[in-house]
């Protein structure tokens, strides 16, 4: 592997929205490496001669059109350092403050020494499943937690038929999280941090690779019938021949809107769970998934003392202040819902999860922001019921069988929720989310989507006074 002109991955922060500067042969590998990691969201690609280009994934434009659109950063794609005082020259031009031009020609000795590490590691570390086992599965997983928590039921059920399988997972931003998702599950071998070049690198040594692409398609990367009659059951290959040959039907792929995804699972009457069944190639039925614990952290969790007390998350995994993020619900009305709820209920306390820099809401009794995520899962399946926008915590809070109380907006209900949550939806003006290529934007452009502000918080608190009058809370 060569990894002189490797993408900048150490420059710029995981989710970035970044335009290549460049659409030769190097801002063509940047593009490729970003669509097998998902590391950046590429939102255009820019060159002097961009017309003389095929189409590619993303869009070609004009460096000076590059104001037109909304980024984080350019990356500029330069093998030779000779013409970048001139595409310098039109960045400044373009309004684009040095601060957010990132730019790495051939890497030094060192650079490389660091990246070529984690080759090393592959060669000298812990055994990759094909090295062990005939019937070897290698999985590129992408997405949020909520995402792994939904794939976990497709991989329990892909096991079924391949009991003796041996499966590696490959991911960049949830490593410790899956090691822990399937610390229940012998047929997985490891979890392997991977920025995109070892999937690529070793998916052809597999009995079968494939990747999960959040909950909207799976693709098979490595396939050979006859090796796979020669290692797995016959049933097993029978059922990864009818996926292969619905997903090349289907045609779905990192370019394509996740609202395409979900519009035609919902008409078929499917959801994010059984989506997967692939017209037959599977047979899930339900929406259980385990999420195992960590008996020392129980230990952790009687320490804080936390007594009778419900949970809220105010932010979203993609945005740590949440903005452009188009199902957010707004602080202020948050901060009403506690409010009235503190008034009523004295003796039970809040508590605010999610990240470290995540606004803190008022009157919130304890604040568990950026803890350790197996603390926090004792802290989930204890509460009366959790309080949040769609997104990972209720995906993992409902799985461990706490009541949620959930507002959707522009997230599809029927695709993502759950029959045992109070699920609330107001107006027709919602499910739009992933209609475009930044999935978070709002399908009108409105800097607060109506299908969120529609959303009162009296709705919200007579959600929460109907389950609290239940008596036992549901639980």
């Amino acid at each position: 592997m060569d990894y002189k002109y490797l993408f900048p991955y150490e420059k710029i922060p995981y989710g970035s929205k970044i335009i290549i500067y460049g659409a030769g042969d190097l801002g063509q590998d940047y593009l490729f490496q970003m669509e097998v990691t998902h590391y950046c969201k590429v939102v255009a690609i820019a060159d002097r001669n961009y017309k003389k280009y095929s189409p590619m994934s993303v869009r070609l434009i004009s460096p000076k059109d590059i104001h037109l659109f909304e980024f984080e950063y350019v990356v500029i794609a330069l093998r030779m350092q000779a013409a970048y005082p001139e595409l310098l020259r039109v960045l400044n031009g373009q309004g684009v403050d040095k601060t957010r031009i990132i730019c790495v020609f051939e890497r030094n000795v060192d650079d490389v020494t660091i990246f070529r590490s984690e080759e090393n590691e592959d060669n000298n570390g812990d055994k990759k499943s094909y090295d062990i086992s005939k019937q070897s599965i290698a999985i590129l997983s992408t997405g949020g937690f909520g995402d792994m928590v939904i794939q976990k039921r497709f991989v329990t059920e892909l096991i079924k038929f391949a009991p003796d399988c041996r499966i590696d997972f490959y991911n960049i931003k949830a490593i410790e999280f899956l090691e822990h998702l399937y610390n229940d599950t012998e047929n997985v071998n490891q979890v392997i941090n991977d920025l995109g070049f070892r999937f690529q690198k070793n998916k052809s040594k597999y009995g079968l690779a494939l990747t999960i692409e959040a909950c909207h398609f799976i693709r098979i990367d490595k396939w050979d019938e006859n090796e796979l009659e020669q290692s797995f059951p016959k049933e097993f290959t029978r059922r990864i021949g009818i996926l292969k040959s619905v997903s090349d039907k289907e045609n779905i792929g990192i370019n394509t809107p996740a609202y395409l995804t979900m519009m035609r699972r919902k008409f078929k009457g499917l959801n994010a769970y059984n989506g997967f069944n692939y017209e037959g190639a599977f047979n899930i039925t339900d929406k259980k998934v385990n999420i195992p614990l960590e008996d020392a952290f129980e230990a952790v969790f009687q320490k804080l003392a936390l007594g009778k007390y419900i949970t809220v998350n105010y932010g979203n995994g993609d945005s740590k202040s949440n903005e452009g993020i188009s199902k957010s619900w707004n602080k202020e009305s948050f901060n009403t819902v506690i409010h009235e709820f503190k008034k009523k209920r004295p003796e039970i306390s809040v508590v605010q999860l999610g990240g470290e820099e995540a606004a803190r809401l008022d009157e919130v009794d304890h604040y568990i922001l950026g803890e350790d995520f197996r603390l926090v899962l004792y802290v989930l399946k204890n509460s009366i019921f959790h309080l949040d926008i769609e997104g990972g915590l209720v995906h993992i809070a409902t799985q461990l069988g706490t009541k949620c109380i959930v507002l959707f907006g522009p997230t599809v209900s029927e695709y993502y929720g759950y029959c045992q949550n109070t699920n609330i939806r107001v107006g027709s003006c919602c499910e739009c989310w992933g209609l475009y290529s930044n999935v978070n934007r709002c399908a009108r452009d409105m800097k607060e989507p109506e299908c969120m502000k529609k959303i009162t918080p009296d709705i919200v608190i007579k959600a929460i006074d109907e389950y609290m009058e239940i008596g036992s809370y549901g639980k």
